[in-house]
């Protein structure tokens, strides 16, 4: 009798949503927030997004670092992910373009800005892969002598 009780017990506590890691059907939800072109945040909101993409496949957000800040001149940015495509670009506080580079099947990529004077200038970081969404993330760093 202990044996049968134990067993309802088990099934009653069985939850067909529960995944071994934490995927399911249910929305990503969170804060999220937008970007100018200089990279300055100009939307803060809260949503769920769908984790599918139109041809049903799972999709999730791709982090990305970028280090140090401050510098000296080096910029490095890595991703989580090997990415398909990544491109990194760095402006200086004017907008006006300093120095880029991009890879294909890789997951970090680094830039020397060394010889520029000292300021404030912005990485963005682009990348693609697929089945994840885009990645495009931009930060502001500062250059010290």
């Amino acid at each position: 009798m202990k044996h049968l009780l134990l067993i309802i017990a088990i099934l009653f506590c069985i939850d067909n949503n529960v995944f071994a890691q934490g995927i399911n059907n249910d929305p990503i939800c969170g804060i999220w927030y937008d970007y100018d072109a200089a990279g300055q945040r100009i939307k803060r909101y809260y949503e769920c997004k769908d984790p599918y993409n139109q041809e049903g496949q799972v999709r999730f957000p791709i982090g990305v670092n970028i280090f140090p800040n401050p510098t000296d001149g080096g910029v490095t940015g890595v991703t989580d992910e090997t990415m398909d495509e990544l491109s990194m670009t760095i402006y200086n506080i004017g907008g006006i373009l300093v120095t880029s580079t991009s890879c294909t099947e890789c997951n970090h990529l680094s830039l020397d800005i060394s010889y520029q004077l000292q300021g404030t200038f912005v990485v963005r970081m682009f990348g693609t892969k697929q089945g994840y969404d885009n990645l495009d993330k931009s930060t502001t760093i500062i250059k010290t002598d």
